[in-house]
């Protein structure tokens, strides 16, 4: 059967429907100002149209079903930190961090190349490994267009310079890490690092990947005095906070049980100020309140994502 054919024929329009059309007055009503009537006319079927033609974009809905779905990339980060952040005694202590640097194929030693045009989530089975390291060209490029979001008028970016010196030690099957002020040999914290787990993501359009990872720094009792340290670290930090997020450019010298240099690196990360601000959202969605749960994860790749767009090639410099 033609499809047509199942189409609705228009009923032929009376007489009285056509001179009702055409304004005639009906049933000895009178029209006093035929350019009010036409005016008013003119007035709704400007709204019909409007609302079928809308001339500006915010006149529409997000989508036939009346909402916004989140980004696929969104909600799989939201559910990589929810299942793997937890309250209670380690929430005080939880670290949500993202770094900077490249996805390397263990077989070829190169960056990962996949049949991909966007920035996905990678499945980590083993077979690839994340470099955080980054050459010093790239990370003073970091240093300047930061400054200069910094000196913006109205800027909410605060910056702060930091030098300490993070001392290692092995206590059964605990590592220690003491951290202290680098010019005064003030300890600032004891602690141990707990790693709980990690996420890469592939940016197949910039020069930088990123691995966004989820640990527990538990306070821990010092070492004795006479203890010596495995290695120490040497960290030279430039900081700039904004609003919930911190942007750290880390230089990272370390020395051997021997006090010999044995490696220089360049680091990028962004980091949860306060990442127990997660863990009060996470209590709302779980009880179906109004949460930004979702929210702070978007922000947190957003800045993620602009460092790594905003990256120069490891080659240049």
């Amino acid at each position: 059967m033609d499809v047509a054919e199942n189409i609705p024929r228009k009923r032929a329009r009376t007489e009285e429907e056509t001179e009702e059309r055409r304004g005639t007055p009906q049933n000895g009503e009178t029209r006093s100002d035929s350019s009010a009537a036409n005016k008013d006319t003119t007035h709704v079927r400007t709204s019909q149209n409007l609302s079928v033609y809308p001339n500006s974009v915010s006149r529409l809905e997000p989508s036939i079903f009346g909402k916004k779905p989140e980004e696929d990339i969104v909600l799989t980060v939201s559910n990589f930190i929810w299942r793997n952040i937890s309250g209670g005694k380690s929430g005080a202590h939880l670290e949500i961090e993202g770094k900077l640097g490249l996805i390397i194929d263990k077989e070829t030693g190169d960056r990962i190349r996949l049949p991909v045009s966007s920035e996905t989530v990678i499945i980590n089975n083993g077979q690839f490994r994340f470099d955080s390291n980054m050459t010093m060209a790239q990370h003073a490029h970091f240093n300047r267009i930061l400054n200069a979001v910094v000196q913006r008028p109205g800027s909410r970016t605060r910056y702060v310079h930091t030098k300490e010196v993070d001392h290692y030690y092995q206590q059964g099957s605990q590592k220690i890490r003491v951290s202290a002020d680098q010019k005064s040999g003030q300890v600032k914290e004891v602690l141990t690092k707990q790693r709980i787990a990690d996420l890469e993501v592939h940016l197949p359009n910039s020069h930088l990947d990123f691995r966004i990872s989820i640990s527990l720094e538990i306070p821990a009792q010092r070492p004795p005095k006479d203890s010596h340290s495995k290695f120490r670290r040497q960290k030279d930090r430039l900081s700039y906070s904004h609003e919930a997020f911190r942007v750290d450019l880390t230089q990272v010298r370390q020395y051997n049980d021997r006090d010999m240099e044995i490696d220089v690196s360049h680091e990028v990360e962004v980091e949860f100020i306060r990442a127990t601000e997660l863990l009060v959202e996470k209590e709302k969605r779980q009880k179906q309140q109004q949460n930004n749960f979702a929210d702070y994860v978007d922000i947190f790749l957003n800045n993620l994502r602009y460092l790594s767009r905003k990256a120069i090639p490891h080659n240049v410099g």
